[in-house]
């Protein structure tokens, strides 16, 4: 008979007040909602990974490119020095 009276009060009791449902509702949740959601899936994966993932690209983009400079025949170099100083004495006259 005292169960059925105070029943209320019992279940509140029992449950703590809700206080840590109150907790994960207010703060756990809307905590773990922006760290999955803006930090993670935005900051890390989209602006972190995207600027290391595109610098290896440019990186390895422009290696692949300068490498067919890159002979080893001395009449190869001789003629991309020529063409520099034609390209820069170009310039000067042109400016």
């Amino acid at each position: 008979r005292c169960m059925t009276r105070f029943r209320g009060l019992y279940i509140t009791l029992l449950n703590k007040y809700w206080v840590d449902e109150i907790y994960d509702w207010l703060l756990i949740k809307p905590v773990k909602f922006l760290s999955t959601y803006l930090l993670w899936r935005f900051f890390d994966v989209m602006i972190v990974d995207g600027t290391v993932n595109g610098t290896a690209g440019i990186i390895r983009g422009s290696g692949g490119l300068l490498k067919r400079f890159q002979s080893g025949y001395i009449r190869s170099y001789g003629a991309w020095i020529l063409l520099g100083t034609v390209l820069v004495i170009g310039y000067i006259i042109i400016s």
